[in-house]
């Protein structure tokens, strides 16, 4: 009567783990990290300026530190896993960002053709700045000097 129990409570614990193997276990999937709701600061490491910008609505502020300007307005964001992607084109200047929220570096490239608000046109400024460590970023101008107009 014991080998006739054990047989069958063999055979059911048997029966219960092959009917566990064919259920599918659902398999984990990398979630990138997604980008806060905050403000997005990025300095130049050279003191050239900084651009703020808001990643859910586009709403920036580009300080040229060096040059006295500053630019406003709405550009477009895009966000794809870690990297944050920001430009904004306009008929008297024109932006784009690079960043990279995991790495926590950035690069933006300005280029300005007319101040509307001086009621004049400059000579165009290109400016090419990289941030290495976002963490750190202020929205202040740090000692910058200006540059003599040529």
């Amino acid at each position: 009567m014991r080998k006739i129990g054990f047989v069958l409570a063999l055979i059911v614990l048997l029966a219960g783990v092959s009917v566990q193997a064919q259920k599918k276990s659902p398999t984990p999937q990398f979630v990138p990290p997604t980008v806060e709701p905050t403000m997005i600061v990025v300095q130049d490491d050279n003191a050239g300026g900084y651009l703020v910008f808001d990643p859910v609505s586009g709403a920036y502020k580009c300080n040229l530190c060096e040059y006295g300007y500053v630019l406003s307005g709405i550009g477009e964001v895009k966000v794809d896993g870690c990297n944050v992607y920001f430009s904004d084109i306009q008929g008297n200047y024109r932006m784009f960002a690079s960043l990279n929220m995991c790495d926590h570096q950035a690069k933006v490239a300005v280029e300005v053709f007319a101040i509307p608000t001086l009621g004049f046109t400059i000579e165009p400024i290109l400016e090419y700045w990289t941030d290495t460590d976002m963490l750190g970023n202020t929205t202040e101008c740090a000692a910058a000097t200006i540059k003599p107009a040529k």
